[in-house]
């Protein structure tokens, strides 16, 4: 498993034959930023404050490279390029989408996302010689058996 994320991409399909072009994992580099654009505040005691609206869209920004989307009324290429654009121009575009393209796409990230954490979950079992599925009795080195406990993670879900 590499330390530095590639800049790989994964192509999904839509209804339609509409396509998404996704990275096909982030780096922390832009998932730092998926978070950052979802915080509005953080107090002195550390209590965050968040952007309702960024917490769904910052993912999506994070993870789209471009999109091959058709108007269902004309069948032509719907005229909102994203490829290489700035976030605030990619969320703008997602925003003119009617809700249940903007549910479809939000949906497709979604379950690509939770694909390549598994896919990188499973390799690190590869590596670490851990077994394939979690065992059902206490370790010994936890008096709360497997999987009660975990380290604070960076890694969000945004639905």
């Amino acid at each position: 498993m590499a330390r530095v994320a590639r800049p790989d991409t994964a192509t999904v399909t839509l209804t339609n034959g509409d396509r998404l072009v996704l990275a096909k994992r982030l780096n922390a580099g832009q998932e730092l930023d998926a978070f950052v654009r979802t915080v509005k505040s953080i107090t002195s005691a550390g209590v965050r404050e968040f952007h309702p609206d960024q917490l769904t869209t910052s993912k999506m920004v994070a993870y789209l490279v471009n999109w091959f989307l058709t108007d269902d009324d004309t069948g032509e290429p719907l005229d909102l390029p994203i490829y290489d654009s700035a976030p605030s121009d990619v969320e703008a575009a997602l925003r003119k989408l009617d809700g249940a393209t903007f549910r479809e796409i939000r949906d497709a990230i979604d379950v690509h996302a939770a694909k390549m954490d598994a896919e990188v979950a499973a390799q690190k079992k590869i590596l670490s010689g851990s077994p394939a599925s979690s065992p059902s009795t206490a370790s010994a080195a936890s008096p709360d058996g497997p999987g009660t406990k975990s380290e604070p993670s960076l890694a969000m879900s945004m639905t």
